[in-house]
C-alpha cells in the first residue's frame, strides 16, 4: 500500500484554487533503453477535495559516491 503524507496547499486545475494537497510514493519497474530492468520511485499529488490530479515526480536517488582508487 503506498505511503500518503499531508502537504502544503498546491494550486488544483480543478477545484480552481488553492488547496491541499495529498502525496502518494508508489515504486514502479521500468525497462531502460538497453533492456536492463530498474525500480524507480514516484511521488504523486491529488488534491484532497475533489481527488483529482495534480502532478507527479520521479524520486531519483544519487548514486554513492566512490572513492578513487
Amino acid at each position: 500500500m503506498p505511503k500518503r503524507t499531508p502537504e502544503p496547499q498546491e494550486y488544483c486545475p480543478q477545484c480552481e484554487e488553492l488547496r491541499e494537497v495529498t502525496m502518494t510514493r508508489t515504486r514502479r519497474q521500468v525497462i531502460l533503453p538497453g533492456g536492463e530492468k530498474k525500480r524507480v520511485g514516484f511521488k504523486i499529488y491529488h488534491c484532497d477535495s475533489c481527488q483529482g490530479f495534480i502532478r507527479n515526480e520521479m524520486a531519483c536517488r544519487a548514486k554513492k559516491a566512490t572513492a578513487p582508487t
